[in-house]
């Protein structure tokens, strides 16, 4: 994947930072720098910077597992080329933004293959990485039945056992075609990992991924991998849209509770009215957002 291709305003979008580079010294503030306090008496100063706090530029400071699924129904026959595809657009996008925890989950037969945790996606991702002959090694086995669930359980163990803290993604690369035993596990596990904290989004995966809209509460299928990396971008500024506007006014009216209930529901309405005037992935309009805040305030 040629990195000038990839446009990295979209990336900002799903990685706003958020955290601030360094501290810096003030006048007023909190938390006193002792060091800083010594030096005021010794040699006494007007309007001493005495204090240490957080500064104004911001990095990214996100936590990003990647979980995929191995089948052969993924990786053999005509579903190859599109799953590669899908994947390296995925991966070479990450690789461009520099995130400090990055982590790639391999769902096979059995037990998980966790190829790396908590690196640099800079370095782990990079064109001479260690990571792609075992990655390659594992895609290509030809395997018919995978652990899917195990292996969004693994991901979650990763998130909560993080040295550092970070807002964690979860992307699960998948086509969704399981056992209705199985669909039960995965969406308990995706369930338990949104209810931490986790952000999940299922991205299908070779030409017939009719499985994932009932794994995942928020799906992207890009038939042309090429905009897969759009459609996350825009999904996830719908998802800000929504949550920051529905719970301001809804928590303003005391009315969570019953509203709450509806929510699925409203955001269901919205993504397809959204969908029908905006035809470029579902993008939010100001006409959307203005007729959303029109239907809570007459709910």
């Amino acid at each position: 994947m040629k990195k000038e291709k990839i446009d990295l305003s979209l990336l900002n979008k799903i990685f706003i930072p958020n955290m601030p580079t360094q501290t810096v010294l003030t006048d007023v503030g909190s938390n006193l720098d002792v060091i800083e306090l010594i030096k005021f008496f010794l040699n006494p100063t007007p309007n001493p910077k005495i204090y240490r706090e957080l500064g104004d530029g911001l990095i990214k400071n996100y936590g990003v597992t990647v979980v995929i699924d191995s089948s052969i129904s993924c990786f053999g026959g005509a579903s190859l080329i599109h799953s590669l595809q899908t994947i390296k657009m995925l991966l070479s996008s990450l690789s461009i933004i520099e995130l400090p925890c990055f982590d790639l989950i391999i769902a096979t037969e059995s037990n998980p293959v966790i190829i790396c945790n908590e690196r640099n996606t800079f370095e782990i991702l990079s064109d001479n990485s260690q990571i792609w002959p075992i990655f390659f090694s594992l895609i290509t086995r030809k395997i018919s039945n995978v652990d899917l669930a195990s292996s969004i359980r693994a991901a979650f163990n990763l998130h909560n056992y993080r040295r550092n803290e970070h807002t964690d993604f979860l992307f699960v690369l998948t086509d969704g075609l399981f056992s209705e035993s199985e669909r039960q596990k995965i969406t308990d596990n995706v369930h338990y990992c949104i209810s931490r904290g986790m952000k999940v989004f299922g991205i299908g995966i070779g030409m017939c991924p009719y499985g994932i809209e009932k794994l995942f509460p928020q799906i992207i299928y890009s038939k042309n991998p090429m905009k897969l990396i759009e459609g996350i971008s825009d999904l996830s500024l719908i998802l800000l849209y929504f949550y920051y506007y529905f719970h301001l006014l809804i928590i303003s009216r005391n009315i969570y509770y019953f509203v709450n209930l509806l929510e699925p529901f409203i955001i269901f309405i919205f993504i397809i009215i959204s969908s029908i005037i905006n035809k470029n992935n579902l993008l939010l309009s100001n006409f959307n957002l203005i007729f959303y805040n029109l239907f809570l305030i007459f709910l």
